[in-house]
């Protein structure tokens, strides 16, 4: 099959639409919506784009690092090159991650669990750093990996905080997990009212059963919006981290959030 035969997409381009450009992002859109990525046959079903086509974009998009390959699986997947732009734009001129990594370490050894950085792309999360906890048992997150914002406590937590909240809360995609999760916009712009008062989010096995997380947002001080760009978090199973230890942990990660803020703003 050759290019021209599948043009629906431009349509209603103007002349100075690049149709393989719009088919790189729309192809790394639906890899960062993934977790496990996807195969070229994959791709093409989700896109309906030409296979010789996506075949060309990724080899480039993997000779240029924004890509990666398993030769097992011949999955795709994005890099963590594609994550440092998303870095640039949050908070140009600074890297976050190398400023909350030592927190993300001291966090995970003081409760044991794994520790993520993570912001806001478009209208889901997205994970920038992550430190594993010290407990044998412990939930394994890889970088890069998306999330849902309506059940995730990073996700509430930066929501929260974010100018444009009401925007983003009514263009989400609701899908219920368990009988707990927040499914109409309405309670989830008034759970954010809690959120915002206690300084974090919390998620009581609202994805998945027997899963806790608990965090708090990183403001940009730059930012006159005042909008959350990151947030600090932890996940444990739901018999470790108790509904009775979240205002302890929510505090610990909320001070970590503020030092980094503070730390922002003094570079």
């Amino acid at each position: 099959m050759s290019d021209k035969s599948t043009k629906p997409e431009q349509s209603s381009k103007t002349k100075y639409s690049v149709p393989n450009l719009e088919r790189s992002f729309l192809i790394m859109e639906h890899l960062g919506q993934s977790n496990e990525g996807c195969t070229l046959t994959e791709l093409v079903k989700l896109t309906g784009f030409p296979q010789n086509s996506i075949f060309r974009i990724c080899r480039t998009l993997g000779e240029l690092g924004y890509l990666s390959c398993n030769q097992e699986n011949k999955r795709y997947q994005l890099t963590q090159r594609i994550l440092n732009l998303a870095l640039g734009a949050v908070s140009p001129g600074k890297s976050i991650v190398p400023i909350a990594a030592p927190y993300l370490k001291q966090i995970a050894q003081e409760t044991g669990e794994t520790c993520c950085l993570g912001t806001i792309t478009g209208n889901k999360g997205v994970v920038l750093a992550v430190e594993d906890g010290t407990q044998p048992f412990r939930f394994s997150i890889d970088l890069g990996i998306s999330f849902h914002l309506h059940t995730s406590a990073p996700g509430k937590a930066m929501l929260a905080e974010h100018a444009e909240r009401e925007s983003i809360v009514k263009q989400l995609d609701y899908p219920r997990f368990t009988e707990k999760t927040i499914t109409e916009p309405a309670d989830l712009l008034k759970h954010l009212e809690e959120v915002a008062q206690s300084g974090y989010g919390v998620d009581r096995e609202e994805e998945f059963a027997g899963q806790h997380c608990i965090g708090s947002a990183i403001r940009l001080p730059s930012c006159t919006s005042g909008a959350s760009v990151c947030s600090i978090w932890i996940t444990a199973p739901s018999s470790r981290l108790k509904v009775s230890d979240f205002p302890h942990v929510g505090k610990l990660i909320r001070n970590a959030c503020l030092d980094i803020e503070s730390k922002l703003e003094y570079q």
